[in-house]
């Protein structure tokens, strides 16, 4: 099955009443240490809101903020935020720390970073308006609630292809695909943002990061006529009017971005991986459901919760939604899976559970779309 997130209307129910969530209590809330990389059973990513610590204006937090893993152990991550289309931070050393609901079971509290970053980025647009503003629209304290203007910019969502992560938006009439790595040369590392953009003939301004001290800054396979700013506090890129497509690299590293640059391949298209890729979660679970002996209009069924499962994730279902067939359900967790059901039959003797995503900012409710 390809890794696509789209998910659809309920028509049909099987010949005997099922209330679902009578057999979806929570379980595995779990008092433990807080985390300090991003686990790779969450993923590629992980949705949350994050506290990136301070700067002149206050505190530096990204409200819809995906956590997205370069490396295999999770030190490596950049987070990018859905509001503002910035890419608010990136380390390469850990000091991620995963607290909340779905990581420590804690009220109140939600991921924070307090170790050495590689760059940071304010809480302000990441792109300038079609009018070429970069002053922050929205009205609140530091740092505001809400995404930017539609016709400003829009958050598009984001593909999963194997390890990869591609993050898919607008700025004004261009579509941008976006997708973080991490290169290495020796004991040398640097973050690259690859872009695929198909421009609306008009120039842009993006916002790379915050002026700070040890942050270098590289454009790599740049386009013609690409510049490099330092202005307001902040390294910005301005690219030129153009049609078409176009793809390059930008670098943030530690020590000499230019130099990793020169030893960068030229970006591959990122088109292809959106088109779905290969099955990432392929354990399954069978469990046996109760089925009521009672002759009553109206009974209880219940369908088991794979509680053990090959992840060690905790299974706090918040939603859930049957495709058209009437014996296969999608429902979503608290700690921000999905998983898919089969064969909710008569005896619900053989219910196959599949993860299918993970790291969703604490879904807790899902709509199957299109019966897919």
């Amino acid at each position: 099955m390809r890794e696509t997130q789209r998910f659809s209307s309920l028509t049909s129910l099987p010949r005997r009443l099922r209330v679902l969530a009578a057999g979806f209590t929570f379980a595995g809330l779990f008092a433990c240490a807080a985390l300090h990389a991003v686990p790779s059973k969450f993923g590629s990513y992980v949705g949350a809101a994050v506290r990136l610590g301070g700067d002149a204006k206050g505190t530096n937090v990204s409200f819809r903020a995906l956590v997205i893993r370069l490396d295999d152990k999770g030190d490596a991550c950049v987070v990018f935020d859905g509001d503002t289309l910035r890419m608010a931070a990136g380390w390469t050393q850990g000091g991620l720390k995963l607290e909340g609901l779905p990581f420590t079971g804690s009220h109140g509290r939600f991921p924070s970073h307090g170790g050495e970053k590689v760059f940071v980025t304010q809480a302000a647009p990441g792109w300038a308006s079609p009018a070429g503003e970069l002053d922050d629209p929205r009205e609140g304290k530091y740092p505001p609630l809400g995404p930017l203007p539609r016709k400003w910019s829009k958050f598009g969502g984001h593909y999963v292809h194997g390890d990869r992560v591609v993050l898919k938006y607008s700025v004004g009439g261009a579509q941008v695909l976006e997708s973080p790595s991490l290169h290495q040369k020796g004991e040398a590392k640097a973050i690259v943002r690859a872009f695929r953009i198909e421009g609306d003939g008009k120039p842009k301004t993006l916002v790379l990061s915050d002026l700070v001290d040890g942050c270098s800054v590289a454009l790599a396979h740049a386009p013609k006529g690409a510049e490099l700013e330092a202005a307001d506090g902040a390294n910005l890129l301005r690219l030129p009017a153009f049609k078409g497509a176009l793809s390059f690299q930008v670098l943030y590293s530690r020590g000499d971005a230019a130099a990793l640059a020169e030893s960068l391949p030229a970006p591959a298209d990122l088109l292809p991986l959106t088109k779905g890729g290969p099955t990432r979660w392929k354990e399954t679970v069978t469990t046996q459901g109760e089925v009521s002996d009672e002759k009553k209009a109206y009974v209880l069924d219940r369908l088991t919760v794979p509680f053990n499962n090959p992840y060690g994730m905790p299974m706090r279902i918040g939603g859930f939604d049957f495709f058209k067939d009437g014996k296969s359900a999608a429902v979503s967790t608290w700690d921000g899976d999905v998983w898919l059901v089969r064969n909710i039959d008569d005896s619900l003797q053989n219910l196959v559970w599949k993860r299918y995503a993970a790291g969703l900012h604490e879904p807790l409710g899902l709509k199957i779309v299109d019966d897919v």
